[in-house]
């Protein structure tokens, strides 16, 4: 079975000429031995002070099928700090840096949802590029989530063509 096949269409609150952009340069979605999609997002961001350094972040999502569509397990931030100079400038780096580290890399609120669910939930959002706030990350998050699905239903990731079983 196609993860496709697993997958319903849905309206994208981002442009899908942005998504199909973000999927072939920023996304990676591989299937695993045990069944799972393991999906790393590529985001490049800049600070919302200091004239806006960037940084890079890691959103990872692991995904599983079930029985109403793709679940999302695991999904959580990774952010390196060698040669990341905005990474360790945004606000919340500077004021509470373990804590701020600890959260990104913790499950996110939406884990155990299906991919669609989580997409189209209603979220307070904030656009700015960094990810201090919740809004600030809700926004992140939408667009990772929004540019797997846009992958995997499009088959625009070569990881999607293989079979999910």
């Amino acid at each position: 079975m196609l993860v496709s096949s697993l997958l319903r269409r849905i309206e994208y609150p981002a442009p899908t000429r942005a998504l199909d952009k973000w999927a072939r340069t920023d996304l990676t979605c591989e299937p695993a031995e045990d069944g799972t999609w393991q999906c790393r997002y590529v985001y490049t961001g800049s600070t919302c002070n200091d004239g806006g350094k960037a940084f890079v972040a890691n959103f990872h999502v692991t995904l599983r099928p079930g029985p109403d569509g793709m679940i999302i397990e695991r999904a959580w931030v990774d952010v390196p700090l060698g040669h990341n100079a905005g990474a360790t400038e945004m606000c919340a780096y500077v004021v509470q840096p373990e804590s701020f580290l600890r959260e990104l890399r913790a499950d996110q609120p939406f884990c155990g949802m299906t991919l669609e669910a989580a997409i189209l939930r209603p979220l307070d959002l904030d656009y700015a590029g960094c990810l201090c706030y919740a809004r600030m990350l809700n926004h992140k998050w939408r667009n990772v989530l929004s540019t797997i699905h846009y992958a995997l239903i499009q088959q625009t990731t070569p990881a999607a063509l293989p079979s999910a079983s």
